[in-house]
This record gives structure tokens, sequence and C-alpha cells, in this order.
């Protein structure tokens, strides 16, 4: 048996959709991994741009480590994921979006990460932004990382590791991958799944990704969209997890509800947030914090 066949398989999936300025740094990231035993996915959702013709060059220069699946329409981003998944055969998966840069480290650090907590089925790891070319230091809102067991966490304060440094053990993620009732923002509904059964996630205490910040982030765009993904990710792991169900009625009120009106208050969108907040205030009466920003918005509505 060789070194490499005795390391664990690895499956990198990179999800791409109209990054034909991106791509090429992604994809070369996972190339210079210095994991051996690693495929490399490149799964394109219907891009209109040139990313589709980019991926197929690479591919051509790195046959069997590359392999391109190329969907003709675009069908959102949890459909595309699970067409990557639908090609993997590795031990542990990995995901990146098209648009970051993986550190060349960053498998073997989580392979060897898995290796010395065996009980454990998700791991996540420091990420850098990335703004126009130039790496700078995250500040809290991307330093998500965090230990424990089980979803609850996630559930109660959110993703507890950055969506671009995910990588979880195969045999605990669900057959049907993401779920795609929730089309753009499942990630955080993969990992309730994946720790639905108790296992232990952890982080690796380095930088092994840059995530990239520009105009066509999720994150930035389409707010609407993600709250409603948002809300059905925690009414689908209230039914799917029926313990779960008063956690996650907390939540929509905290995280949808009251956290969409602080988006929409701070964008200056005053009546959106005031119902916003009612509707937190109608499931929570007690909710004090949001009292107190329904009573900000009407200050600032009279201003």
């Amino acid at each position: 048996m060789t070194d490499v066949q005795a390391m664990p398989r690895v499956s990198l999936v990179i999800m791409s959709y109209n990054q034909d300025a991106y791509i090429a740094d992604a994809i070369a990231g996972a190339i210079a991994q210095d994991y051996a035993n690693l495929e490399i996915i490149v799964t394109d959702d219907g891009s209109s741009d040139g990313t589709p013709q980019i991926i197929a060059e690479w591919a051509s220069r790195h046959p069997g480590k590359i392999t391109p699946v190329l969907s003709a329409v675009n069908s959102g981003i949890s459909k595309n994921c699970n067409r990557g998944l639908a090609r993997c055969s590795g031990e542990f998966v990995s995901f990146v979006g098209g648009d970051d840069v993986l550190l060349p480290s960053k498998i073997s650090e989580q392979v060897a990460w898995f290796q010395v907590c065996p009980d454990a089925v998700l791991c996540g790891h420091r990420v850098d932004i990335l703004i126009d070319g130039v790496v700078v230091k995250a500040d809290a809102a991307y330093t998500n990382f965090g230990r424990g067991a089980g979803p609850e966490q996630f559930i109660s304060e959110g993703m507890q590791l950055h969506g671009a440094s995910l990588m979880a053990r195969a045999s605990a993620m669900p057959s049907f991958g993401f779920d795609e009732s929730i089309p753009m923002g499942s990630d955080l509904m993969f990992c309730i799944d994946v720790l639905s059964g108790g296992g232990q996630y952890g982080f690796v205490d380095q930088v092994l990704a840059n995530y990239r910040i520009h105009g066509g982030n999720i994150s930035t765009q389409n707010i609407d969209t993600l709250l409603k993904d948002y809300e059905q990710t925690y009414l689908q792991a209230a039914r799917r997890y029926p313990r779960l169900n008063h956690m996650c009625q907390s939540a929509i009120t905290r995280h949808v509800h009251y956290y969409g009106a602080v988006k929409k208050l701070s964008a200056g969108d005053v009546m959106a947030a005031k119902a916003g907040l009612r509707k937190a205030i109608a499931r929570n009466p007690l909710y004090a914090r949001a009292w107190v920003r329904l009573a900000q918005a009407f200050l600032k509505g009279r201003s």
C-alpha cells in the first residue's frame, strides 16, 4: 500500500456561477493543495459567462484530478452543490465557492484534525478576506468558529463555522445532500443535518482560505431571499427533528424577523423594519430588544 493510498480520500467541491474573473484562482488553489489523495469536482450552475470554458480548460490540463460538472441551466446553489456531491467518492468532503481561494495546507490540516478527533463529523477553520486582490484580516463577522456537539448551537447562535471553511465526514452527511427546498442559503441546514446525530464539530485554529468579498456575494445581495431561506431552514429543522422545535421557533424570531429588521433599519427602510420588528414582538411579546429597535424605527421615521 502506497502512502497516498493510506491517506483518507478527500473530495473537494468547487461551486461556481458566473465567476469567470475568479474561478481560475479557486481551481489553482485546489490544485496547489499539499494533500495527495484529493479529487476536485468543479460544478457550474449554468453560467452565461466564460466560467464553463475556463473550467473545461483546467480539467483538460489535469485529467483524472479535476472532474467538471457543467449544467446547461441555472437551478440554484443547493442543486448545484448536490450535482457535485453526486460525483464525490471521498471519506471527507470539503466545499469552496468559485470566487474563494484555498491556502495550500487547507485539506491536509483539516484531515489531520479529523484524525485527532475521530468522533467529529464537521470541521472549519479561520478565513481571511480578499477584497480587490488584497488580503485583509477578517473582522468579527468573519471569524466564526466554535466547538461542540450536535446542532443546537448552530440553531440558537447561527453558523459556528464559516461556510468557506467547511469539511464534513461523508458518512454523517444526509443521503440527499443539501436540502433543495432551501435554494440559496442551505449551508446552515446542511450543518444541522450533519450534526443531527450528536456528532462533534470544531475547527483548525489557522487561516486556511481567503473569502472573497465582491458585489456578487450572496451575503451582499438578495437579503430577503436569504431571510426566507433561513426561516425555511428553521421550519424544516423543526419538522425533521421535533426535539429542536422550541429552539427553532425562537431562532425564527431572533435570526429572521429581528435580524432582518435591523438590517432594513440600517439601510433606511423604516417601513420594512417596523414590519419585521412587529412580527418578532408578535412571536415573543417579551423580546425587549425588539421593542427598543421598534422605538428607534419610529423615531427614525419622524426625522
